[in-house]
């Protein structure tokens, strides 16, 4: 399956040559692929995102015999599965900075 984009659709996102589409479980979940601009300081490929009272959440695909994604954060991460896949979901605020979410 292919779908081509406008260039004022994806130069936001900066240039690049192809993507993956991974489906996300959750009727009503409004988790879209996480864009490097909205963590600018974070190693978000492959992540999703969604908005979360003031700030995002930003879900992290991880395995369980691999590396934990940010590993110096992960006390802050709570480990879901969406479409049948492990992610770490980590709650940041409007400045980008992490915190414990206890609201899940």
């Amino acid at each position: 399956m292919s779908r081509l984009f406008s260039r004022e659709l994806t130069e936001p996102a900066g240039r690049f040559f192809s993507a993956v589409a991974y489906p996300v479980d959750g009727a009503g979940e409004s988790w879209l692929p996480a864009r490097a601009d909205l963590f600018p300081h974070w190693p978000v490929t492959g992540g999703v995102c969604r908005r979360h009272g003031k700030g995002r959440e930003l879900a992290l695909p991880f395995d369980e015999d691999g590396p934990f994604p940010l590993p110096a954060l992960f006390c802050f991460a709570r480990v879901i599965y969406l479409a049948g896949r492990r992610y770490a979901v980590l709650s940041v605020d409007e400045r980008g900075f992490p915190f414990f979410s206890t609201d899940f």
